[in-house]
């Protein structure tokens, strides 16, 4: 973990990317000075770290610490305070989206000495109450990173301040996770709504954002705590047999399905295109968290062998990815492979970094002084003005600054890339 962050972008390069840092800095600086005189103006937003306004905030910490900029540190705090205020009230669940994000935030910036006592800011009561809740829907089978159950594992995981209560908290966790999995032999998996316009139908997601590949990462840090070991090391391998069951057969456009329902394998366009939420890729990287835990070679042999299959495929996904956002666009694409560079050293990665880095630009505007990303919602494609971590331009921000210096990205541990 000592190991010094090498950025993948070199600094005779470096001009352009810096001067869009600047105007996602510009931007959130607007966005927070705003909301801090009219703290109403943030009702219609969420307010955690992937998809919300804590996003923002985080940015700015990271930003202002780099720059050593007391003043953009102080409106970050200032808006923390006016955030956390607003937040007293908020029951949203999701890690996402909610106070469980928020939280994370806290522990965060606290862990990396950038807000002493910050752990401290959300009262122990509400944390008992949003374990409870996540428990109950792990139990009825809503295990969800994003937006369900597994939304306080990460807060858990990431806190200094972890008691023998909060990890009993991890433990009924992996207990619900259990007895709400569906079983085949070997094999453990649970069911989710893969069309919110058909939510009668459901099926088995195989993404990092949703599916299998975030539950065994979650189990895979949770058994890296030494907290129910056996019964993580035993789930985990259930999970894995499932995943690897569903290899798709030669010639498929992609490695594995992004999700499977009805006993029908779905699957995009492209060969196995590369995003943060779905793809490949998310079974590689659940590969190597689940031999982590168990050293069984095939593990290894397929995580490696789906990493280059990757690589040699890079050009052919690249026409399938329309988006600048980090959940499935350039500079999340980007920031994997400065990811994988970084725990690897191998120059395929970081060549392949710098490509979807480069091709930020054509996904960014400014109009109307606003910075604008091009993003993919519900199969349109737009010019947005958000600014959160997961679709907007604090996202863009945090991956050019490891990209460009040698800052290490720990923020994306909320996407389980700490690799």
């Amino acid at each position: 973990m000592n190991k010094k962050w090498i950025p993948v972008i070199s600094p005779e390069h470096a001009g352009a990317y810096k001067e869009l840092m600047d105007q996602v800095t510009s931007g959130l600086v607007q966005k927070v000075s705003g909301f801090i005189k009219n703290p109403s103006s943030l009702q219609y937003e969420g307010v955690g770290a992937m998809g919300g306004t804590a996003g923002d905030l985080l940015y700015l910490f990271y930003i202002a610490e780099y720059n050593e900029d007391e003043s953009i540190y102080n409106l970050a705090l200032e808006g923390l305070e006016t955030l956390l205020a607003i937040s007293t009230g908020n029951r949203m669940h999701g890690f996402c989206t909610g106070v469980p994000g928020l939280l994370w935030m806290l522990y965060h910036l606290e862990n990396k000495e950038i807000v002493p006592d910050a752990g401290t800011m959300i009262d122990e009561e509400l944390i008992d109450a949003f374990c409870t809740g996540c428990i109950e829907l792990i139990k009825h089978a809503d295990y969800d990173y994003m937006h369900g159950g597994l939304s306080m594992a990460s807060p858990l995981l990431e806190s200094k301040r972890r008691t023998a209560k909060h990890d009993h908290y991890l433990e009924l966790m992996v207990d619900a996770l259990i007895s709400s999995a569906t079983r085949g032999g070997e094999m453990a998996w649970w069911y989710y709504i893969i069309d919110f316009e058909k939510i009668d139908e459901k099926g088995i997601s195989m993404g990092l954002s949703h599916g299998m590949p975030s539950i065994i990462a979650v189990l895979s840090k949770i058994w890296e705590q030494g907290i129910a070991q056996e019964k993580c090391k035993k789930l985990i391998e259930q999970v894995v047999n499932f995943v690897l069951d569903k290899k798709l057969k030669p010639g498929s456009s992609s490695l594995y399905p992004f999700s499977y329902r009805d006993d029908i394998s779905e699957q995009p366009n492209g060969s196995g295109r590369i995003a943060w939420c779905y793809g490949d890729i998310d079974i590689a990287i659940a590969l190597h968290y689940a031999y982590k835990v168990i050293p069984d070679e095939r593990y290894k042999i397929e995580a490696e062998y789906l990493f280059k299959y990757i690589v040699d495929h890079n050009y052919e996904n690249f026409q399938y990815t329309f988006d600048g956002s980090f959940c499935h666009g350039m500079c999340g694409n980007g920031h994997i492979f400065n990811r994988l560079y970084n725990m690897t050293g191998n120059e395929n990665y970081r060549e392949i970094a710098d490509f979807w880095f480069k091709n930020i630009f054509p996904k960014v505007k400014m109009e109307d002084d606003v910075l604008k990303i091009h993003i993919m919602e519900k199969k349109i494609t737009l010019w947005s003005d958000k600014t959160n971590i997961i679709s907007g331009t604090a996202g863009i921000g945090l991956t050019l600054l490891s990209a460009m210096a040698e800052v290490r990205p720990d923020w994306d541990e909320m996407f389980l890339l700490n690799l």
